[in-house]
């Protein structure tokens, strides 16, 4: 498969690689996406890792230490500065923010953590940690976590931050154990703490 951007305005589609796999994920206002390729560059034998794609071509980021087995860069800020994205390092699902590719922080936790989104000022992202299933979080660079839903399932995640970052939907949990629903969608008020249900 390969990643490709397309320009809405001119009509435009830019294949983001003819000669290895990658997937885009996430476009900055610029047209820097960040996603995944594939490089032998990290260990000597073709790996999917996180990068970001720019007019020069895909670009690594920076890389925890240990057993690199997999990795994608799955959001980014609307200046193209800041990216997110998920590392499998030695089995273990761990969730990063790179700033201008080197890695700026990381979600302090025990295990599998996955990031999907990342607020504006890249000082937040949003996915799901795994408490015997996926629960939905928000982090933030303070070290601060918000658990977004007490409810753990396959489908529990938070998704996307609105363009002020001041919102954020999660699917997949609030109020899901007296629904018969597997994925519902909700937006969380990052400055009030409220919740607002979206009907399916």
């Amino acid at each position: 498969s390969y990643g490709f951007r397309w320009n809405l305005e001119s009509g435009a589609v830019e294949l983001l690689s003819t000669s290895n796999a990658s997937t885009a994920w996430s476009v900055a206002n610029d047209g820097t996406v960040a996603g995944t390729f594939s490089t032998d560059k990290l260990n000597g034998k073709m790996t999917e890792v996180p990068g970001y794609y720019d007019n020069q071509g895909w670009h690594t980021v920076e890389m925890p230490g240990g057993q690199v087995n997999y990795g994608t860069g799955t959001g980014i800020t609307p200046d193209g500065k800041a990216m997110t994205g998920y590392v499998i390092v030695d089995g273990i699902y761990r969730s990063y923010v790179w700033r201008e590719g080197k890695i700026d922080w990381t979600v302090n936790f025990n295990d599998h953590t996955l990031s999907y989104a990342i607020a504006p000022d890249g000082k937040a992202m949003t996915g799901w940690s795994f408490e015997y299933n996926r629960t939905a979080y928000c982090w933030a660079d303070d070290g601060t976590k918000t658990l977004l839903s007490d409810v753990k399932s396959p489908w529990s995640s938070g998704r996307y931050f609105s363009s002020d970052g001041k919102k954020l939907l999660f699917g997949g949990g609030w109020d899901e154990s007296k629904k018969d629903h597997n994925w519902l969608r909700c937006l969380y008020d990052r400055e009030s703490g409220e919740y607002t249900y979206v009907p399916t």
